[in-house]
């Protein structure tokens, strides 16, 4: 400051603004600007103030001016950088505070953000360290515990997670935010009934409070309570600023209950874009792509789901079977849990992209800078998604593919890949924003993991019994499929149900509500087998050496549940429903030469399950060949699969050129 009447407008102005007089502060500063346009401290109280008051793009030449005038100081890079995180500009923010932490190591608000910026772009250890470091500094920095709390959940350390949540919580009891991040790490770790609590709590102190809302609704989800989690869905999405995926999350969970109509259904994706996607303001921006018909075309696969996840057991055969004289494809990777598979599909013949914590504008620009002439969207309504992405038409064709069940309600979304058993022609075209294209033969081309064990012996010959068995998701079982379930226990003697999935039946109140189902159906608890998930990925495959048959859930069939049950040589009973997510089974069987094992209606689904059990010999027979059948089904035929896909591309881009 120039003199003594400067400083005391200066402070002046401070105090106003922290008293939260921002109008008279905001005044006070720009007065001391137009004294003298490069004190740095007015403008940099002054680019903090508009920042605050919600003008990030106001704020940042001041902030960038002030640094300008005073390098060393600490909390000028500090401000910069959060207003830079605020215009999504996350790596020149992680330049602003690494720069204040060199000129001031005992920093901790800017250990925080950094650990944000980290744990934002998966780079989990990084973001524990800084975190910790911040509370280290500052034990009571309630913030920084909270989002320990996520990135330890994020790293699998559940109760470490849990602890941090606590300390959180302890902080700041009566804060919904903080009560949501540990009823979360509650969530993963199967503690259910906790988890439930601290939502109820959260809700409790804010109604209105989405998050905690939507989170409740997936505890009750995953605790087998899917008509109430249904509700806190519906409730979540009426709230205001609905996050879109909360949104999504009711979506996927409408298609477990066979409660709607094709018809209903569709208003409801409708309804989803209606609300999340934004009118365009301008004419459609146009695609730049170079129109040759006959050149190699470029195809963008975009996913969270690069990882040990279901989806990438029917892509990898896809990306890897690409042929590089056609075809350049892009990969653009969403990933939060990178592994092993992540690292094998990013090896393969592909450019590879990390958008994990790029936020969807940016990733727009990115899609369009490598002129994409096909992309293709693998998650759909799923965890995740960047719907909103292909809302904004990046590229010039664009297809949904795979990881759902249904239509995106989008328009801007063109076609849906599909087959002929899934959704046969004229069945559920009317109730799609895209245009369905029905792959030859297939729409999945499984890939088996090569560590999985080798088939066993049917269990029926040690046992003397038949064991039924599903290790579907929980929520897919329903007390109609308990229903028919049970109908197939009672139609065979001595026979039992083996149920086990990868969440959920550790659960205690769980396991007793699905044996008081059986029970009302006449089944004795002795007779159904419930198992917990296990970590070890092949333990939970083994489980398939104790199953003679595995009967499929309705409306939503498994889709690698199946595929693994048939690797494995366990045949699978389905029940054809009426729209896709009931006819995957339908699909996987008809291609791989099991038509017999495909009802028509619940009492044929009885018959097969009672005839089949009553031929060991038979089932023992398919059980040793069925690795063989399928290896010459089109499920695994990955090179004739991906010439397929590619002769569908083809078509679709000669169709783009000619409209």
């Amino acid at each position: 400051m120039s003199n003594p009447a400067q400083e005391r407008l200066f402070d002046q102005a401070v105090q106003r603004h922290q008293s939260g007089h921002v109008v008279e502060a905001e005044s006070l500063y720009r007065q001391l600007l137009q004294s003298n346009p490069n004190d740095a401290d007015a403008m940099q109280m002054l680019g903090l103030l508009t920042s605050q008051t919600g003008r990030p793009l106001e704020a940042l030449p001041l902030l960038q001016k002030a640094v300008q005038i005073n390098p060393d100081a600490a909390d000028y890079h500090y401000h910069l950088g959060m207003v830079l995180a605020k215009l999504h500009r996350p790596q020149e923010a992680m330049t602003e505070f690494e720069l204040a932490l060199a000129l001031e190591q005992q920093f901790p608000e800017v250990l925080l953000e950094m650990g944000i910026l980290f744990e934002k772009f998966g780079r989990l250890d990084e973001s524990i360290r800084a975190l910790r470091q911040a509370v280290a500094l500052q034990p009571d920095l309630a913030e920084a515990w909270e989002h320990l709390t996520d990135t330890l959940r994020d790293q699998g350390r559940l109760e470490d997670a849990i602890a941090a949540g606590l300390k959180s919580v302890a902080l700041q009891p009566k804060s919904p935010s903080a009560l949501t991040h540990l009823g979360i790490a509650y969530h993963y770790s199967g503690r259910y009934d906790d988890a439930i609590a601290q939502f109820r709590q959260a809700l409790e102190i804010d109604p209105a409070y989405a998050a905690a809302c939507a989170n409740l609704a997936n505890a009750l989800y995953s605790s087998w309570d899917v008509p109430q989690s249904l509700v806190f869905y519906r409730k979540s999405v009426s709230m205001k600023h609905c996050d879109p995926r909360y949104h999504s999350n009711l979506l996927y969970a409408l298609h477990l209950q066979d409660t709607l109509a094709p018809a209903e259904m569709f208003q409801e994706h409708l309804k989803w874009a209606q609300v999340h996607v934004q009118p365009p303001r301008d004419l459609p921006r146009p695609h730049p792509n170079d129109r040759t018909k006959s050149r190699p075309l470029r195809i963008g696969y975009v996913s969270p789901d690069f990882r040990g996840h279901s989806v990438s057991f029917f892509i990898e055969n896809l990306l890897a079977h690409h042929d590089p004289r056609g075809f350049e494809v892009y990969c653009y990777s969403d990933t939060h849990n990178p592994d092993a598979t992540t690292t094998r599909l990013a090896s393969l013949q592909v450019h590879w992209r990390n958008i994990l914590g790029i936020d969807d504008p940016a990733v727009v620009e990115i899609i369009r800078e490598d002129q994409i002439d096909i992309l293709v969207d693998l998650a759909g309504h799923t965890a995740y998604h960047r719907l909103l992405v292909f809302a904004k038409k990046p590229a010039p064709i664009q297809v949904t593919y795979l990881g759902y069940p249904d239509t995106t309600g989008l328009e801007a979304m063109d076609y849906r890949f599909t087959d002929s058993f899934a959704d046969p022609p004229g069945n559920t075209d009317q109730f799609h924003t895209e245009e369905l294209v029905r792959l030859p033969r297939t729409f999945l081309c499984y890939r088996p993991p090569p560590e999985f064990p080798q088939v066993s012996p049917l269990p029926a010959a040690e046992t003397g019994n038949i064991t039924f068995g599903s290790l579907n998701h929980l929520a897919k079982i329903n007390p109609s499929v308990i229903e028919l379930w049970s109908r197939v226990l009672r139609s065979v003697p001595g026979s039992r149900i083996l149920i086990k999935c990868l969440r959920g039946l550790e659960y205690a109140p769980t396991q007793h509500r699905l044996l008081e189902l059986f029970a009302r159906q006449g089944i004795d608890d002795r007779r159904v087998l419930l198992r917990a998930g296990v970590p070890a990925p092949l333990d939970h495959i083994k489980t398939y050496h104790e199953i003679d048959i595995a009967l499929d859930t309705f409306p939503y069939n498994g889709t690698t549940t199946t595929c693994e049950s048939l690797w494995m040589g366990v045949p699978v009973v389905t029940l054809a429903g009426k729209r896709h997510a009931g006819r995957v089974g339908v699909s996987l069987l008809s291609n791989a030469g099991l038509h017999e094992w495909i009802a028509q209606d619940a009492d044929h689904y009885v018959r097969i399950a009672r005839e089949m059990s009553g031929q060991p010999h038979r089932l023992a027979a398919a059980r040793a060949q069925m690795r063989q059948k399928l290896n010459r089904s089109p499920i695994l035929d990955a090179a004739e699969f991906a010439r397929n896909i590619e002769s569908v591309y083809r078509n679709l881009w000669r169709r783009w050129l000619g409209s």
